[in-house]
């Protein structure tokens, strides 16, 4: 989240980048104070911690949130064959082959990982049960940089104009990259022919809150994913391209 591998938060993604600042008429606020590589939320040698502070496992900082990644974000990343995301795509691709959360829209986070993510407020930063399966371990970064979502895209610990960058970033701009990608995914469904069957099971997807069978042993029941898939069951990975 923040830019990792970088000291400062200067931009989106570069898909969104050129979409948002497009709308806008100028570049995103820059955030100096978020940053990866030195981590702002990280006990320094020596810093006192009082009751009230709150400091981040420097082995996995803000990292410690799985996103949901729109079907074109994941084709993106499975077409980019250059070296330095070689580590972020393998790690998209071992969520594919799982095949749980696995959908024409999106590859989502388990329904087992949501329940525990929203019952540890106290585990966001420190625990390791909550961490990015694209958290890379060489140097603490993001394998997906490029093509992170909404967001990731827009969360960063602390803002160069306080209550001004945070409502700009966390309430506006997320808002809106979330919309977009979730309608844009579905006219990427609706682009690649998906109908009758796969589409009604797509269209009634929900989240209850109930973890899905064999979720929990990161397995998925074969008949309701073909039905999912349609005619695009075994060709996730074209399809995602």
């Amino acid at each position: 989240m923040a830019t990792c591998g970088t000291t400062k938060s200067t931009s989106l993604p570069p898909l969104y980048a050129d979409w948002i600042e497009d709308l806008l008429g100028g570049t995103t606020p820059q955030e100096t104070l978020a940053t990866c590589s030195d981590c702002a939320m990280v006990q320094r040698a020596g810093e006192h911690k009082d009751e009230q502070q709150v400091f981040f496992n420097p082995e996995l900082k803000c990292c410690t949130y799985m996103p949901d990644l729109a079907n074109f974000l994941v084709g993106n990343i499975l077409r980019d064959s250059s070296p330095e995301i070689a580590e972020g795509r393998a790690s998209v691709e071992r969520r594919l082959e799982a095949k749980v959360a696995v959908t024409p829209l999106a590859i989502c986070k388990p329904s087992h990982y949501t329940l525990l993510y929203d019952q540890s407020a106290s585990g966001f930063g420190r625990s390791r049960a909550l961490l990015c399966p694209h958290y890379m371990n060489d140097g603490g970064r993001c394998g997906i940089w490029r093509y992170r979502n909404g967001v990731c895209s827009t969360w960063f610990c602390k803002h160069d104009r306080g209550e001004a960058d945070f409502r700009f970033w966390r309430g506006a701009l997320e808002s809106l990259l979330g919309a977009i990608e979730r309608e844009l995914a579905r006219w990427c469904v609706l682009e690649l022919g998906y109908c009758g069957t796969a589409l009604e099971r797509l269209l009634d997807l929900k989240e209850d809150g109930s973890i899905a069978e064999g979720q929990l042993e990161g397995t998925v029941k074969p008949g309701v994913y073909r039905e999912l898939w349609g005619k695009w069951n075994g060709k996730e990975r074209q399809f995602y391209e």
